[in-house]
């Protein structure tokens, strides 16, 4: 008969012996490096090379999936805790040397993500490369890195991360991608269906929060976009996606897309262009067929649009409704702020829309239909000094139904032009009312042969358009070419209230204002 003892020693050695065998086997030495081992090990197994890195782990250490903190092995409970923090995307053989391949890894690492858990991508020296982009079709799962050394890389014109699925038909929900890098291999960009590759681009997704990440030389940043035209509206509208404090550099065509969501969120995002705005298309943000959206806190720059929000075509059309445009900052773009294309219910607030070259806020009547009730208020509008424009406008407002332009600060349209056209607010084929009232315009633009300076200038408009308690700065020594209706127009142009004809003030710019 053995001895207890000696059966008890026999099983602590067997312990201790298949502890070392699976350290060992994860390439770790001694207790202090288990603490260390997991998202943030310097070591990790390392398959490359391998045709199946599912199985090679799972010869390794089992399955994942299969972990539990009940069991009683320690061996047991350390490749639990192992896979409640993440699964490491290198476990399974990514190389991370922008050259190799790394979808096979990603895809086995995607496909052992247990419900609700996460896929920790770990820096690399060079990006983790997918000739055709990295995917996944997965609801409830979190993505991270460790910055942008956590970075991904796709070949030419491919999402580099796609969210969703291929058919663009199932809905994925629940998704979280936080503290990476995207980057696309340099290939054809501008203006066209072609380029809507995106660094993170969704497919039919709900709650998707996309945060604290970098994307660079893609031709979008991000990309929120709609499922298949066949599944008709509302099924192919993605609901409460999150696009948060994310910075976006030198983007092709667009820094943020938004197209057919409900209640969308950008905020606080940096979307920068080093060099300049390049093809037609080039959108800092852009709200497509969207409602409830809110675009707030962003800063923009160099674009040819800063915020551009229009009703959309793709397999059907949808308008672009309720909207809010707010504290965001806009930079040496063509225009600031546009709406276009079947535009409703929208209030611009709290912008500062600086440098522009040709228009701060732009509301026309263009292709599929034209815009309504929209509210422009404190906002702060500036034109680039010198800029080589022949048209310039603080804002216009073309062939909508209604608007108010209140508490705004308008500057410099017109500076430094020698022939052209510059207006703080123009507004035309206004069909129901149009409001502008407790605004500041400035500028040291004139010339009097032509009325080349107008603050205000109304234009063949169904209904009435009053211009009230504005105050004109200018270099023009007649009033009525500050604030006017042109000669001949429809409509009805007032300036002030029953009983009052003028209420505006109107100062020489010369008078101490130099």
């Amino acid at each position: 008969m053995i001895k207890p003892s000696i059966m008890k020693e026999n099983e602590q050695s067997a312990a201790r012996s298949t502890r070392r065998n699976f350290m060992a086997s994860l390439g770790i030495t001694g207790l202090a490096s288990v603490s260390d081992f997991g998202m943030w090990s310097a070591n990790p197994v390392n398959l490359g090379g391998n045709t199946n890195p599912r199985q090679d782990l799972y010869d390794l250490i089992g399955d994942p999936q299969q972990f539990r903190p009940e069991e009683a092995s320690v061996i047991d409970k350390i490749k639990h805790e192992f896979i409640d923090r993440a699964v490491n995307l290198k476990w399974y053989g990514a190389k991370g040397d922008g050259v190799t391949d790394d979808s096979a890894a990603w895809n086995a690492a995607i496909q052992d993500v247990p419900p609700g858990g996460a896929l920790y991508v770990p820096p690399s020296s060079q990006p983790y490369y997918s000739e055709h982009g990295f995917v996944c079709d997965r609801d409830n799962i979190t993505i991270f890195g460790s910055g942008q050394g956590s970075c991904l890389l796709a070949g030419v014109q491919k999402n580099t991360l796609l969210l969703g699925s291929l058919d663009r038909t199932t809905k994925r929900r629940n998704i979280k991608v936080h503290s990476m890098k995207f980057s696309q291999t340099a290939g054809p960009s501008g203006s066209g269906r072609a380029n809507n590759f995106a660094g993170l681009k969704c497919w039919l997704v709900d709650d998707v929060v996309i945060t604290d990440n970098d994307f660079e030389n893609c031709d979008v940043g991000v990309s929120l976009a709609s499922g298949h035209a066949s599944l008709g509206f509302p099924g192919r509208v993605g609901h409460r996606n999150i696009v948060v404090g994310n910075r976006v550099r030198n983007s092709n065509k667009m820094g943020i897309e938004v197209f057919f969501q409900d209640n969308a969120s950008v905020l606080f995002n940096h979307i920068i262009n080093e060099k300049s705005y390049g093809p037609a298309e080039s959108h800092g943000i852009r709200l497509i067929g969207s409602h409830h959206s809110r675009c707030i806190g962003n800063d923009v720059e160099r674009f040819r649009t800063g915020v551009s929000n229009q009703g959309g075509e793709s397999g059907g059309f949808r308008s672009s409704d309720s909207f809010v445009i707010a504290l965001n900052t806009i930079r040496h773009c063509l225009i600031g702020i546009e709406g276009f294309n079947s535009v409703f219910n929208g209030e611009l607030m709290l912008n500062t829309i600086e440098s522009v070259r040709a228009l701060g806020l732009n509301f026309i009547n263009s292709k599929a239909g034209n815009w309504d009730n929209i509210i422009a208020v404190s906002n702060v509008i500036s034109c680039q000094p010198n800029s080589p424009e022949n048209s310039q406008y603080g804002a216009r407002f073309s062939g909508g139904g209604r608007f108010v332009f209140r508490d705004n600060h308008s500057f410099g349209f017109g500076n430094g032009m020698t022939s052209g056209i510059a207006y703080h607010v123009y507004v035309d084929g206004i069909r129901k009312l149009g409001i502008i009232e407790d605004n500041y315009f400035e500028d040291q633009y004139y010339r009097s042969a032509d009325s080349r300076n107008v603050g205000v200038r109304a234009f063949n408009n169904a209904t009435v358009v009053i211009s009230r308690k504005n105050i004109f700065i200018s270099p023009s020594p007649n009033a009525d070419e500050q604030n006017m209706q042109h000669v001949g127009s429809k409509g009805t142009f007032t300036k002030g209230y029953a009983g009052i004809e003028d209420m505006n003030d109107y100062l020489l710019y010369s008078d101490g204002l130099e």
